[in-house]
């Protein structure tokens, strides 16, 4: 099984690794996700292949505060997912997707705002975007 990493580097400096667990799947049975989720939140689902990135690190989710962070804890597993709403279709993508997921819970992390929102799907501006206008930046990873 793959194991996503990344980290972000703060403006202060510090560091805050992530890391993603890889679940591939080909049809909604074997989403770990169940479906009232993407029913509610993703108009049904979709389908075909679909990435599901369950959260591995920092556990966020054990803190008082996790409500504010954008992951969502599967009723099937107990393990929180990254909260996301559109087809994830390979690893490439979920590659970035994990990134900016990173990004956008550091910058929770370190305003307690909301997240800026992606623009229009190009993650690749929000990745550049996190960086000049807050300060952080992917720092490493695999």
């Amino acid at each position: 099984m793959t194991i996503l990493k990344t980290a972000v580097r703060f403006p202060d400096g510090r560091l805050v690794r992530f890391a993603a667990r890889v679940h591939l799947t080909a049809t909604r049975d074997e989403r770990r996700i169940e479906q009232p989720f993407y029913d509610e939140w993703a108009n049904g689902g979709f389908d075909g292949p679909h990435v599901e990135l369950e959260v591995i690190e920092p556990e966020l989710w054990k803190e008082s505060n996790a409500p504010q962070f954008h992951f969502h804890p599967s009723e099937k597993t107990g393990q929180p997912f990254v909260c996301w709403t559109y087809q994830v279709p390979d690893e490439n993508h979920a590659r970035i997707l994990f990134d900016c997921w990173a990004l956008a819970t550091a910058y929770r992390m370190m305003t307690g705002d909301e997240c800026p929102p992606l623009h229009d799907g190009k993650f690749e501006d929000y990745i550049v975007d996190m960086r000049e206008d807050h300060g952080l930046l992917i720092a490493s990873c695999q």
